[in-house]
This record gives structure tokens, sequence and C-alpha cells, in this order.
């Protein structure tokens, strides 16, 4: 391959995953739109979009990391930035049960936002430990995933089983 024919394929690769989540959306339409409030199914919306995105665009940037393997500085500093935003997912968890108090209402809401996100974060961080080079830069990759899986475990627990935040 030329030196632009891969990050035509990494860019077009984001595009299917962009147009594969804006008919993944599309068929998720209410059978009955008349029943549907409106600002609760746009907002379903917009969360089924991003997840359905961040799930699809795996691919392209699994390719686009296959492809700096002979970068061991990029996959080191890579893979303990995974690590440590990967460690902001149990604490963000935490947080989220202060969304009722009015001064940490905007925390609280990122907070539940980025504790929504760690089903795709966990299976992109695992996806990425198998196309990491080194043993080190893998270890903390199934890391960053084994506290994804924690704090999405955490909060499946609290909302699925409990119905309420247990601390």
């Amino acid at each position: 391959m030329n030196r632009f024919s891969r990050p035509a394929l990494i860019l077009a690769g984001y595009v299917a995953a962009l147009f594969g989540a804006f008919v993944g959306v599309a068929l998720m339409e209410p059978s009955d739109p008349a029943q549907a409030q409106g600002g609760m199914q746009a907002f379903g919306d917009f969360l089924s979009f991003w997840a359905l995105f961040g799930l699809f665009s795996l691919v392209p940037t699994a390719y686009a990391l296959y492809n700096s393997r002979g970068s061991e500085k990029f996959w080191r500093v890579f893979s303990m930035a995974c690590l440590a935003f990967a460690a902001s997912g149990p604490i963000l968890a935490l947080l989220t049960r202060r969304l009722n108090e009015s001064d940490l209402l905007l925390v609280g809401l990122f907070a539940l936002l980025r504790v929504l996100a760690t089903p795709v974060l966990c299976f992109a961080f695992f996806v990425f430990a198998f196309v990491a080079p080194s043993r080190r830069a893998r270890e903390f990759l199934l890391a960053s995933a084994a506290l994804e899986a924690a704090a999405g475990g955490y909060t499946f627990f609290c909302l699925g089983v409990l119905g309420h935040w247990l601390v």
C-alpha cells in the first residue's frame, strides 16, 4: 500500500461506521411514534447513535493501531493514557449518586455519561490489547478493560439489580 491508501482506508472505515450508526438508529424507530415521548426518544436516539458509532469504529481504529505497531513509544504512551482514563471509570461511577445535589449536577451528568460508555470502552480496550505489540502495553490495556468492566458491573448491579446507587 502506498502512503495515502492506508489513511484513506481508515477514513473510509470511519465514514462507514458513521453511516452504520445512522442506519442503526433509523431502524430502531418506535412502532407508534405517537406514544413515544419526544425528548426521551431524542436522547435515546442520541445515546444509541454514539454507542453504535463507537462499536462500529472499533474496526478502523484497530486497523490504525495495527499499522502503528512499529512505534514502541506510541504504544507505551497510549496504553498508559488508556489506563489513566479507565481508572476514572470506577471513580465516576461512585460520583453518579450525587446527581441530585445541585452543586455537583454537571459533574454527576458527565459521570453518568462516562459510566454509560463502559461497555464499548471495555470491549475497545480488550480489542486493542490484542493489537498491542509489547507485553507491557497488553497488560496495561487488559487492566484498562478490567477497570471498565468493574465500573460497568457496579453500575449494572446498582441500577439493574438494586434500583439505586449503593454508595
